[in-house]
This record gives C-alpha cells, structure tokens and sequence, in this order.
C-alpha cells in the first residue's frame, strides 16, 4: 500500500512540475513578444525623416485643409486638420492658387514631423506652427517673401530647416523655443530680422549664410556663430 501511494506521490510531483515549467515557458514567450512589439513601436515612431523623404512626398489630402479666397484666384488656409507626420502642402485648394498660411493655421499639431510648402506660397503669418513640438523639418517654397513673428513659436525639436532665395523678412521671434536648431542658412535675400528671432533656443546655435550679408551683419551683433558659405 505504501508504495503504490509513493508512486502516486510521485507521479503527481511530476505532473506538477511539468505543468509549472509550461507556464514559465509561456510567461517567457509572452513577455518576448510583449516585448519585441513594443520595440518595434517605438522604432516605427522613432525613423529618422530626411530631407529626401520630404522632397518626394506626396502632397496632403485637400480635404485635410480649410482655405478661404484671399484675392482673385488666390487662397489663404485657415487650419489643417489631417494626421500625417510628412505634410506636403498643396499649390491649389478649390481650384484656387494657395498663397498664404493664417495665423495659427498648424497650431499644436504634434503629428506633424515635416513640412514642405508649396511654390505658389508668399506669406506665413504670425504663429503659424505655434507649439508643433515634433516639427524636425521645414522646407519653405521657393516664393515664399515673409515669415511672420513667433511662427516657430517653441518647435522644440526642429533641427532642419530649409529658406528660400528671394526671402526678404524675418518676423519678431520667429524661432522662439527651437532648442534642437544647432544651425540654419539665411538667404542673402533676408534684409529685416526681427527682435530675438532665436530667443530662448539652442545656445551653440550657427547662422550660415554669404559673407558681408545682412545674415552675417545680425549675428555679429546678437553674438551667434556665424560661418559664411
């Protein structure tokens, strides 16, 4: 009787050592993939944009925007509602010609990673990417005449910004908060900087541009890094 209870014993040890190593083993998967997937969303979100991935996007859905007629055959947008990380915004929206973003137009839009503006546009008003936190990229057309104060108001994590020949004006501000900009070009074309375009940004910022521009004048006197190009 006794040994048919110690085999018994055993035989139930056994099974429950089988079955102990059974969960462990699909704890253990289940904690790998766990796991695995979460670094795979976290390197999906973290990919590197370039400037490349920019240039060749595809321009946003229109019904992504709400524009209104700024003059004759021409728009302004008032606001952008879509989710994309690259926004390649369109040259026309109901058949009109964009020429101007409003003030505010992409405030806190933390999808956005990158822009690119269109050809045809003239005018960024005031605040226009106010508080984009993600914006990395900027890339201007290649008409675009002004850009209004505080337009880049606190884009921390803009790092690559891309200006157009043929930029005449800096508005008050216009980088504030850009702590990640470590460098940026500025057109020869540029001859109005406003107050402290980079107040409150990255302290070892460089201004590139030509030497003996207006660019290399406004470093001089706020004592930014100036190297000619």
């Amino acid at each position: 009787m006794k040994k048919i209870l110690l085999i018994f014993l055993t035989i139930i040890t056994i099974l429950l050592c089988v079955s102990c190593g059974e969960e462990k083993t699909d704890a253990s998967k289940s904690s790998k993939t766990t796991k695995l997937s979460s670094e795979a969303e976290t390197k999906a979100y973290k990919k590197e944009i370039t400037i490349e991935d920019v240039e060749e996007a595809k321009p946003a859905p229109k019904n992504d925007f709400l524009s209104f007629e700024y003059d004759k055959g021409e728009a302004y947008i008032s606001s952008y509602d879509g989710k994309d990380e690259v926004v390649n915004v369109p040259s026309v929206l109901n058949k009109l010609k964009v020429v101007s973003l409003s003030e505010y137009s992409f405030k806190e839009k933390d999808s956005m990673r990158a822009v690119k503006l269109p050809d045809t546009l003239k005018i960024i008003e005031a605040n226009t990417f106010f508080q984009c936190h993600n914006l990395e990229i900027f890339i201007s057309g290649n008409k675009v005449e002004s850009i209004g104060e505080n337009a880049f108001f606190y884009c921390t994590k803009l790092k690559n910004v891309k200006l157009n020949e043929g930029l005449k004006e800096l508005g008050d501000y216009v980088f504030y908060g850009c702590s990640s900009l470590e460098e940026i070009y500025i057109p020869e074309s540029v001859k109005e900087i406003g107050i402290n375009i980079f107040f409150n940004g990255n302290k070892n910022l460089t201004i590139k541009g030509k030497s003996g521009s207006y660019a290399e004048k406004y470093a001089k006197e706020e004592k930014i890094k100036f190297e000619a190009v």
